[in-house]
């Protein structure tokens, strides 16, 4: 069957009538299905996602995880959760994932009519990665990427990252530094060129409701480069095959660690992403960092959760919260945000009353917990090895 379209999403109570608030992840007025989560470490925001994850599970969509936090290794997370989800996990240090880093993606920009891409846009987006993650580098650094990345694959369309490395240590000094910071994600192996399939095929994504790319033992700014690596190529899917009838969740954990800048895959899955089907959940502990460009991109979600922030980050929640919700000062967000327990946070969404008013609102939720989400008679589902809900 398809998406399991009247079927709530909810997120939380609120006050103590225990009145449910969703995510109106359905609603034709809702302009886009993200959702950003703000709050600190042991607030609660890892247990709101599994909660959000179960309930799409049960309405028939699909999420896939990019885990480079270790903030959702299976054997950490809620039975309940597992129970509902199934969740598949993936180690990249394990088994290299399925995709080709210096593909040339194709766009079909209206019917009939394919733009492929050709080495130089390739080699900008290769070196926009690399340059997100290694900001030491400097302009010479850069255009040497540039250089070796479409002279090698304008010379041949297998062109692989052995490859790059072996011709960036041929251009001295400057080229043997960027081959330095790399060189450990060849020797990882992390990508698997050959693979006939992906992991956002139908078939496999049927399987599972949930499926995690875990980046656990790489260091860190390989998992960085790795997840800018997989957004592109999801997004390249997704632009052919992807449907809003047909949506999958992304969920990216510490987002502000990735790459905000304009063009880059969040940014497109960001202001694209509804058409093709894309809902993306991104959860940080920090807002600070990025500019008042980023923070009106990322403010286009029309679903967001403020938990209970760090001291050093309450300013900055409280900001945001003033602007959504005028009526309540600055100072006043500061009092009410300090106020949030683990577990409880601030809903600023849309939500339906009924009378036809599909209006935006803030309120005050306990974040419903999974024994209370009458899982259980769903979970005898699950001696079936496939997802229970067809996609």
């Amino acid at each position: 069957m398809d998406v399991v379209a009247d079927r709530k999403i909810v997120i939380g109570t609120e006050g103590r009538k225990q009145t449910p608030i969703y995510w109106e992840y359905n609603h034709k007025k809702l302009s886009n299905r993200h959702l950003l989560i703000f709050g600190s470490s042991g607030s609660g925001k890892t247990y709101a996602i599994q909660c959000l994850l179960s309930e799409l599970a049960l309405a028939g969509v699909s999420s896939f995880i990019i885990d480079y936090t270790d903030g959702f290794l299976k054997h950490q997370s809620e039975l309940i959760y597992q129970d509902v989800c199934k969740p598949q996990e993936y180690f990249v240090i394990q088994d290299p994932l399925p995709i080709n880093p210096f593909k040339s993606y194709s766009t079909e920009i209206f019917p009939g009519k394919i733009i492929v891409e050709r080495p130089f846009q390739v080699a900008i987006r290769v070196k926009n990665i690399l340059n997100s993650v290694y900001t030491d580098f400097g302009s010479q650094q850069v255009a040497i990427i540039d250089k070796v990345l479409e002279a090698g694959l304008t010379a041949n369309p297998n062109y692989n990252l052995e490859g790059f490395v072996e011709d960036l240590e041929e251009e001295g000094t400057r080229g043997e530094s960027v081959a330095n910071k790399i060189r450990t994600l060849v020797k990882m192996n992390c990508f698997d060129n050959t693979a006939a399939t992906n992991l956002y095929e139908d078939e496999v994504r049927s399987k599972h409701a949930v499926q995690i790319i875990q980046l656990t033992q790489i260091p860190k700014d390989l998992q960085r480069i790795i997840t800018e690596f997989v957004l592109w190529d999801l997004w390249a899917y997704v632009q052919k095959h992807g449907h809003k009838n047909k949506p999958i969740t992304i969920v990216l954990d510490e987002m502000q660690n990735l790459d905000h800048s304009a063009d880059s895959p969040i940014d497109k899955l960001l202001r694209e992403g509804r058409k093709f089907g894309i809902s993306l959940v991104l959860a940080t502990q920090t807002v600070s960092n990025f500019t008042n460009e980023q923070k009106d991109r990322l403010f286009q979600a029309s679903t967001k959760l403020f938990f209970k922030p760090a001291t050093t980050e309450i300013s900055s929640f409280a900001d945001l919260l003033s602007k959504v919700h005028p009526e309540l000062r600055k100072s006043d967000w500061i009092e009410q945000l300090n106020s949030l327990e683990k577990g409880q946070c601030f809903f600023a969404g849309y939500v339906d009353d009924g009378r036809g008013q599909f209006k935006e609102v803030v309120r005050k939720l306990d974040i419903t917990a999974l024994e209370k989400r009458g899982f259980t008679s769903y979970i005898s589902d699950k001696q079936s090895d496939s997802f229970f809900v067809c996609i």
